[in-house]
């Protein structure tokens, strides 16, 4: 395992919460990640109002500082701000990322999304502390999911971060059985997971399954 910048570890899981895979409030799901031993834990939901993601975030922050795992907002930079979260995730389409970076400061993590090379190569340049890259797999916790990239594109991203100390997050149906194909390809990344931590009830023993896969293998 490798230090990498503002707390992060890698290679490691990272965690992304779903209610309506889970059939679980984000409390609950943030509970269970951290009993498995979770550290990296996303906060994600577009259907809720701003007032019920608000509240539900508070208490995982809760949760997580009393585990000493980190918590990252998605989307929602200003509510992530308010409530002193460790970080905030964002998307192609949401706040670009410079003006992420002076709503939270120096000091809290900015994570970004990119679905391409083009966009991943951008990404190299802006104020972010992670380059997320994805769907590696086909998935289907995204209505609107982007295009596959494949593993020969996760290899040539590898390639492009050579010499950046910053985890590259590689998200996307990655399961058990398509865990040991992605790190052969990169062997330091953080690995995002939703549906194959959070379907089916057992999350902290599939977080504790993965991890022991993930950070165990290097």
């Amino acid at each position: 395992m490798r230090a990498a910048s503002k707390r992060i570890a890698s290679p490691d899981l990272y965690c992304i919460t779903d209610a309506r895979l889970s059939g679980m409030r984000h409390e609950e799901q943030v509970t269970a990640m951290v009993e498995g031993g979770a550290r990296l834990i996303q906060i994600r939901d577009k259907a809720m109002t701003a007032a019920e993601f608000a509240l539900a975030t508070e208490r995982c922050l809760a949760i997580c500082r009393r585990s000493g795992a980190l918590l990252i907002v998605n989307d929602r930079v200003e509510l992530a701000a308010s409530i002193g979260a460790d970080g905030v995730h964002i998307g192609q389409g949401d706040m670009m990322p410079i003006k992420a970076r002076r709503i939270m400061g120096v000091k809290p993590i900015v994570g970004l999304s990119t679905h391409n090379l083009d966009q991943f190569r951008r990404a190299l340049g802006e104020p972010v502390d992670y380059i997320a890259f994805g769907p590696v797999f086909g998935t289907t916790t995204k209505a609107d999911a982007d295009p596959t990239v494949g593993l020969e594109a996760v290899a040539e991203v590898v390639r492009l971060m050579e010499g950046d100390p910053r985890p590259l997050v590689l998200i996307g149906g990655i399961d058990r059985e398509r865990l040991p194909a992605v790190q052969d390809a990169a062997p330091y990344a953080l690995i995002a997971m939703i549906g194959a931590i959070v379907s089916g009830g057992q999350i902290a023993q599939r977080v504790r399954e993965m991890r022991a896969m993930i950070v165990e293998r290097t």
